[in-house]
């Protein structure tokens, strides 16, 4: 009995995702196209991974540079005070309230209070119901029910590449650290937006 795992996406098509990865990972590793082993240039390698990981799931999906963020309660000079309004004034306020009035909760405005940070990767994991069970599962009929990160990636450069096997995974090590570093922080801001993933 075989004990390798195989990602979804790759029992679907495994030769044209087997081929992707092969490109992707020779772009990244190319002394031509790379010459500076930058790690932007194995994006495409990683993307390709994440998704062949997510192939054979309806809930979830891969984002690259997703924002986490979250905005810091700041006190108002008037808390505590009346403003000195009843309280039909404040249902009439309520009566004249459009859809344009109303700010999103997951709005992606400035403020001043906001506090950002931007992993390389996240799959998010969207837990939706259908509108209308008669009709197709485009993004009309498509209600959202909940969304959260399972898993958070950032990508690092790679090893040496005059190294191979042992002495490569080792150069790789010194940014194993930084990365580590990185993904406590994006968890925290993670947690902070959304205390249930």
């Amino acid at each position: 009995m075989s004990t390798h795992f195989i990602l979804p996406g790759r029992r679907t098509n495994p030769k044209l995702s087997g081929t992707k990865f092969s490109v992707a990972k020779a772009y990244a590793l190319s002394r031509s196209c790379n010459p500076r082993n930058v790690e932007s240039y194995s994006y495409g390698l990683w993307c390709q991974c994440w998704t062949d990981l997510t192939g054979d799931s309806k809930n979830l999906t891969v984002n690259p540079q997703y924002l986490l963020y979250y905005v810091l309660d700041e006190p108002s000079d008037e808390e505590g005070q009346g403003d000195g309004k009843d309280d039909d004034e404040e249902d009439d306020a309520l009566a004249n309230t459009t859809i344009e009035t109303i700010e999103s909760r997951t709005s992606t405005k400035a403020e001043r209070t906001a506090e950002e940070i931007v992993p390389d990767f996240a799959i998010v994991r969207v837990m939706f119901r259908l509108r209308n069970e008669e009709l197709r599962a485009t993004w009309e009929n498509v209600k959202i029910r909940h969304a959260g990160v399972p898993l958070l990636a950032e990508v690092k450069r790679a090893g040496r590449r005059s190294l191979t096997k042992v002495p490569f995974l080792k150069s790789a090590m010194i940014y194993t650290k930084p990365a580590q570093y990185d993904l406590f922080r994006q968890a925290a801001y993670l947690f902070t937006m959304h205390l249930r993933q």
